[in-house]
């Protein structure tokens, strides 16, 4: 009930509140700068929608002239078309603790719905505020995770009851497994699941095929797990659909390996293919739900999925926890992308 509040305030803030604000208060100045001398779309968008409260007072293209502006900590808009991720991030990352950035980019075209930003031709703008270091908000999630996991364990304890006696009915092998993940800087914790598949597996063909999703061989598919998977059990798929699979984690939150609100934690062979930018995203604890879980839900590729986690971990608060936890309950009652 709690959850759904804040979703709700959130909403109305969105739609009512804010273009109300930007009669009220003084336009926001900010620098555009366009390295490739793509600005055009944006800068008439900005024009023709008061309600984003934005003025531009320079429009920049040189990247020894943006410099100027970082040092004075101006807002920026970075429009950017390229290509490259790596490019992206570089760009990107040489604002941190200088100047809150605004990006545009149509790399990120697909990424629909997020709450916290407009969008421009279905391209989204997004905030960067670099805000994950607070020590006041580390303590309050701490906090937040324990009650929340605690909370979890006493309401979902019948649940996992059932579970463990239906996986010990219907298939050999232990109730729980756990398997080697990677945290907050790769540190290494044995993550916690009700088992859902056969114990006499060949796992490589997992490996395989995250081998080839992050290296975008497999991309057009857009999903990140593997669908109609042999390995898994008919109560495994059950549990997988409804995320019960999932709910022994609410112990790693308890313990601190994990937090409520993170990017997935990933197997070490999946580390191992990853590119300098994607391993932005182990810079956080890891967590049980996130942007990725409800805005992309095994839909995106994993350039953009990998996009979303590394934008919470550089913009995190916990008005965005507590709104992604209250989006939670719905993503998993409906089963979007879930497999």
């Amino acid at each position: 009930m709690l959850f759904g509040i804040f979703a709700g305030l959130t909403y109305f803030s969105r739609i009512a509140l804010l273009p109300l604000l930007s009669f009220v208060f003084p336009k926001r100045e900010v620098i555009l700068y366009a390295p490739e001398g793509e600005y055009r779309e944006i800068e008439n968008w900005i024009k023709n929608h008061r309600e984003s409260n934005i003025n531009i007072k320079e429009i920049v293209k040189d990247e020894t002239e943006i410099t100027k502006y970082k040092e004075k900590g101006l807002p920026v808009i970075l429009s950017t078309v390229t290509g490259s991720w790596e490019r992206l991030f570089k760009l990107l990352l040489s604002f941190k603790d200088k100047s809150p950035v605004l990006l545009y980019t149509p790399l990120l075209s697909g990424i629909e719905e997020v709450d916290y930003w407009p969008y421009v031709n279905e391209v989204p703008l997004i905030p960067f505020r670099w805000s994950r270091d607070g020590r006041g908000y580390k303590i309050m999630k701490r906090i937040i995770d324990i009650l929340g996991a605690l909370i979890a364990i006493i309401i979902f304890s019948p649940l996992m009851v059932i579970a463990i006696i239906l996986i010990k009915l219907t298939s050999k092998g232990p109730a729980l497994f756990s398997q080697e993940r990677h945290s907050n800087h790769n540190k290494k914790f044995k993550m916690l699941k009700f088992r859902s598949m056969f114990t006499t597996n060949d796992h490589r063909a997992h490996r395989d095929f995250v081998k080839n999703f992050i290296n975008g061989s497999n991309c057009d598919k857009k999903i990140y797990k593997m669908t109609d998977d042999p390995r898994i059990t008919p109560v495994g798929n059950i549990l997988r659909k409804t995320s019960i699979d999932e709910f022994p984690q609410f112990f790693n939150v308890l313990k601190g390996d994990l937090s409520l609100v993170g990017p997935r934690p990933p197997i070490e062979y999946e580390i191992k293919e990853y590119l300098d930018w994607q391993e932005l995203r182990l810079s956080v604890t890891q967590g049980l739900t996130g942007m990725w879980q409800i805005f992309g839900r095994s839909q995106l590729p994993f350039d953009k999925s990998c996009f979303l986690d590394i934008y919470y971990a550089e913009n995190q608060s916990l008005w965005m926890d507590l709104h992604l936890l209250a989006l939670t309950l719905p993503t998993i009652v409906f089963g979007k992308g879930a497999y």
